[in-house]
């Protein structure tokens, strides 16, 4: 009899309604959220299962004979065959799950609200992003030290070091997954599906647990903070325009300009053409970097008073109760078996 008591409590807790009747999100109960909560979680330990399927899969085996099959006959066609490998590998499991996801909470899209938004908003978030990029770069030194402290570990490897091209052949191939694949397989995972599925919960708990996610889905303590707060100002835009069109531009912007100012000596090529472009965008990119470390307080302190982070917040009764469904326990698990992957 106590054991049914019990199974009938947790159903009860995540009984969630039939969304299709859901008229005004304020209607969406406790139970209802913390369900969204659970099946996040879910996605995010089907994933992790996937990912480790596909590792172990022949896929890699496959990638792995190609790349040494062609790098004999070309190194350019070999870095193309292995940036489409890994990307497939990297990106196809998380648009397959989190499509999932949002095919069950998009039903609730049209109940959510609009902004009145000014035309300076994605330029003042541009350099939002470079700001709170550095401000993660200040972040990571300081999870560097408490590693070293508590841990013993050692210096965190600078990720854009290790994965460096070794020629500008490669370099040009590797800057069209980072700076155009990478940022649109992103915005659709991260701020299409998965922050579209979490609006329902408040607009403000869905930017930063989608942007927590996104931090962590990096996989490394390098570029963790880095990605989570600048996925936060893209999850900003995302909320405020209703669409990814913005946050893809900024994301292949930001992408574009941060590969050629770290790997402008490798991406020369001795032609007039391409070396005059590739000096334009990383003029571009030192002057934007400039003037995001020189005006970082003003910056974030615009975006806090311009009205681009105002969003709506847990709405309807028990917004504590509500609020607190993110500490769902198959959420937490699925975090941190995200987080193991750092190890």
């Amino acid at each position: 009899m106590q054991e049914t008591n019990i199974i009938d409590k947790i159903k009860e807790r995540y009984t969630q309604y039939n969304l299709s009747r859901v008229e005004s999100l304020d209607m969406l109960r406790p139970s209802d959220i913390r369900r969204l909560c659970f099946d996040v979680g879910a996605s995010l330990l089907i994933l992790a299962f996937l990912e480790i399927l596909i590792k172990n899969a022949a896929l890699y085996m496959l990638s792995f004979i190609v790349y040494h099959v062609f790098s004999e006959i070309s190194p350019v066609i070999a870095t193309t065959i292995s940036h489409i490998f890994s990307s497939f590998v990297s990106y196809a499991p998380k648009l397959l799950v989190f499509w999932f996801l949002y095919r069950k909470y998009r039903k609730l899209n049209h109940l959510l609200p609009t902004y009145k938004n000014n035309f300076m908003y994605p330029v003042v978030m541009l350099f939002a992003t470079f700001s709170f990029g550095m401000c993660g770069s200040y972040i990571t030194k300081v999870i560097n030290y408490a590693l070293q402290i508590l841990f013993g570990a050692g210096e965190i490897p600078n990720v854009m070091e290790q994965t460096a091209p070794l020629d500008s052949s490669s370099g040009l191939v590797m800057l069209i997954f980072s700076a155009l694949i990478a940022p649109i397989c992103e915005e659709l995972i991260y701020r299409k599906f998965l922050l579209g599925s979490l609006r329902p919960m408040g607009e403000t708990p869905a930017i930063l647990l989608s942007s927590l996610i996104f931090g962590l889905a990096h996989g490394n303590f390098d570029q963790f903070a880095y990605a989570m707060l600048s996925g936060i100002v893209f999850a900003i835009l995302a909320v405020r325009y209703r669409s990814i069109i913005p946050t893809i531009v900024l994301h292949i912007l930001n992408n574009l300009l941060v590969s050629v100012v770290v790997y402008r000596d490798i991406l020369l090529t001795g032609n007039n053409v391409i070396d005059s472009i590739i000096d334009a965008v990383c003029f571009v990119g030192n002057s934007v970097t400039n003037i995001a470390y020189v005006a970082m307080p003003f910056i974030v302190l615009t975006v806090a008073l311009c009205g681009v982070a105002k969003v709506q917040p847990v709405t309807g009764e028990d917004k504590k109760e509500k609020l607190c469904t993110v500490f769902c326990p198959i959420l937490i698990l699925g975090l941190f078996t995200m987080l193991m992957k750092f190890i």
